[in-house]
């Protein structure tokens, strides 16, 4: 028997870990690009539209993306939250609060103070909050 060529126990279970975390690894980093692939895309797609008396909202929530239309007179709240990085570079988020079956805020990132303002004086809306 060649002593040199012969593996301890201990070397099979080491490769195994190894193997082990490898897999979870890899398969852990694919949804991470995934979310990384739709963050961006949101950048590019995230907005608020209106025509005639309806309001269409969209934007990206986890891993997939969202388009909301609802009629403007069922809108109930408008909030516009900054967080302090938020603030020094003049960006914001609406959270659209709607009259509707459930209680779920709609949230639109990343839109600039100057639209968000312009589009709640489109909107007509005066009760909106900044928090």
């Amino acid at each position: 028997r060649d002593v040199e060529r012969s593996r301890g126990l201990g070397d099979v279970y080491k490769r195994q870990i190894y193997q082990f975390v490898l897999f979870f690894a890899i398969m852990a980093e694919i949804p991470s690009i995934w979310m990384l692939i739709i963050k961006i895309a949101a950048l590019f797609s995230t907005g608020a539209s209106i025509e005639d008396n309806f309001i269409s909202i969209r934007y990206s929530r986890f891993f997939a993306f969202h388009t909301v239309l609802a009629d403007m007179n069922k809108i109930v709240k408008i909030q516009i939250i900054q967080n302090p990085i938020q603030k020094k570079l003049g960006r914001c988020r609406l959270d659209f609060y709607f009259n509707s079956e459930t209680a779920k805020k709609n949230k639109l990132h990343g839109l600039s103070v100057k639209d968000a303002e312009k589009l709640l004086k489109i909107l007509n809306i005066e009760n909106w909050q900044t928090v």
